[in-house]
């Protein structure tokens, strides 16, 4: 496991309308960075210009933030913070904060955060509710959320915006369609069970409830508004409780199945 990364994605409710979003964003990346601890060695952003989407990328630094801020937010697709990292003679990231801004109604902007491990030896998932907490003080509404953790090979940020890479495994590759082909339910449904599920409680019936109760009574947990259903919190307990992690994956995909409040339908 030592070219895996923490790989975790935010559903939010379209926030490309929001004129104050670039501002929030950039609070957001601060948040992160002084809570990991670490400072960012680059920036980029895509633009629409005209006719032409144009993508940017800087050192980080004050007047880099400041040449984004002369867009329109409207502009703005996407932003990503990077730490980099230099190995095996091509650019890896310690950390990756990427936000995907949409601009349509049915559709969520997504942040994706990922990690690395031997670079933050102590994280874990449960350190995303501070994080939430935060973004919720800005007025971005969280609709659902998942983490897992991800081999570098498998391209964990595009596996986690719907695409396809050539490592995947037969699986992985269907996990991924189901995303691409059904993400407008993001609302309605689970994208799949992951190691870490932050899921709306009006998705989760109380036969739901029950039923994940009888696999384990402590992997569920409320947190607000959302449920909790944490299979492992760090890639120590992936690795160590992997088989228990595979049995309560497939358990979980069963009921969310028989509900029809999941994305993945297992083949």
């Amino acid at each position: 496991m030592d070219n895996s990364k923490y790989a975790i994605q935010f559903f939010f409710n379209p926030t490309f309308h929001d004129s104050t979003i670039i501002e929030k964003i950039i609070e957001v990346s601060n948040f992160v960075s002084n809570y990991l601890q670490t400072v960012y060695t680059n920036i980029g952003y895509c633009v629409n210009e005209g006719n032409k989407r144009k993508t940017y990328s800087y050192v980080y630094s004050a007047k880099a933030l400041e040449k984004m801020r002369k867009y329109k937010y409207s502009d703005i697709t996407a932003i990503s913070f990077e730490k980099l990292k230099r190995k095996n003679y091509f650019l890896d990231t310690d950390i990756t904060l990427g936000i995907l801004l949409s601009r349509k109604d049915d559709f969520p902007t997504r942040m994706i955060l990922l990690v690395d491990p031997n670079f933050q030896k102590d994280f874990s998932f449960n350190k995303l509710n501070d994080c939430i907490n935060f973004m919720k003080t800005l007025g971005l509404e969280l609709e659902y959320g998942m983490g897992m953790i991800l081999d570098e090979e498998k391209m964990p940020r595009l596996f986690l915006t719907g695409l396809k890479t050539p490592n995947l495994s037969n699986e992985e590759r269907d996990i991924v369609d189901a995303l691409a082909l059904n993400i407008r339910e993001y609302k309605t449904k689970i994208w799949d069970v992951f190691a870490y599920n932050i899921i709306k409680k009006n998705i989760v019936s109380s036969k739901m409830i029950e039923n994940i109760n009888k696999i384990s009574n402590n992997i569920l947990f409320e947190e607000n508004d959302f449920y909790i259903i944490s299979l492992c919190n760090d890639i120590h307990s992936y690795i160590s409780e992997n088989d228990k992690f595979e049995k309560g994956k497939q358990e979980l995909r069963k009921i969310f199945s028989n509900e029809n409040r999941i994305m993945y339908k297992t083949k």
